[in-house]
């Protein structure tokens, strides 16, 4: 890809309307162009620097005009055209976000007055963290499910830009519902896991292993909303690069930070 920072932003460019479709800084977006107005703003981005402004339609429109759009989009640039019997077929590359101040339409031609919109990227340990347990995560999602490329394990781990990685899986999720479902399945299955043998039953295989158990404030397995508290306070613990984990080892009764929220304690099993 191109680096974006060091592209120089027109003040203003054609603008593109997308429906059901959200163009994100620093990822492929490949597009069917067919509406008059898309077709109008494609050729005149040929014609010059191949720029665009795409932003998302606020209505379902197929004529949309200066109040159907959003105002906050993504400035792209045509890597690829072809001409089809059904229109235009083209690969966008996005380069940055973007805030149009005035949409403008005279006939099929509709612009927009743009200033860029960067958005600031802070390198840290913790962001350095979440970035890892993404990686992970997003590895164990897609163990779930075949319809997506294999080879994506590979792009997702060795990004290490933060901004990227967020924006791809962003464009992933957006165009592919199974990503989606592969997430909201991953994080199901873990949930019904830890609700029923970790909270209901009081121990899940590790803690079986171990001898632990997960036990009320009066002493006996938790009930079923207490289990779902504690799962849902679990989340909240792995939140802050698992700081809610690490508090058992400077808490008194050694209890964890989703312990002390659902009212558990872990103990050990006689």
């Amino acid at each position: 890809m191109a680096d974006s920072p060091t592209t120089t932003i027109p003040s203003s460019l054609p603008v593109l309307p997308l429906r059901e479709t959200v163009a994100f800084p620093l990822s492929i977006l490949p597009l069917g162009v067919n509406r008059a107005v898309s077709i109008d703003a494609v050729q005149r981005a040929l014609q010059g620097d191949r720029m665009l402004f795409l932003t998302l339609q606020s209505t379902a429109t197929d004529d949309p005009g200066p109040d159907d759009m959003h105002r906050v989009g993504t400035v792209g640039i045509i890597r690829q055209m072809a001409r089809t019997n059904a229109g235009l077929q083209i690969i966008v590359e996005g380069l940055q976000r973007a805030h149009a101040a005035v949409v403008n339409r005279t006939g099929e031609t509709m612009s927009a007055n743009i200033s860029p919109q960067p958005e600031e990227v802070t390198k840290s340990i913790e962001v350095d963290a979440y970035v890892r347990r993404i990686q992970e995560q997003v590895d164990r999602a897609l163990s779930l499910t075949s319809s997506l490329s294999q080879e994506l394990r590979g792009v997702v781990s060795n990004i290490e830009d933060p901004l990227r990685l967020a924006y791809l899986l962003a464009s992933l999720l957006d165009r592919n519902p199974m990503a989606l479902g592969a997430l909201g399945l991953f994080l199901g299955l873990g949930g019904l896991y830890q609700i029923y043998l970790g909270g209901m039953v009081g121990q899940t295989l590790g803690k079986r292993w171990f001898g632990l158990r997960v036990i009320s404030t009066r002493g006996v397995s938790p009930t079923p909303s207490r289990a779902i508290a504690r799962y849902l306070a679990q989340l909240l613990s792995v939140l802050p690069v698992g700081l809610g984990f690490v508090w058992c080892l400077f808490d008194r009764e050694r209890r964890a930070a989703h312990d002390h929220l659902a009212g558990t304690y872990v103990v050990l099993d006689d």
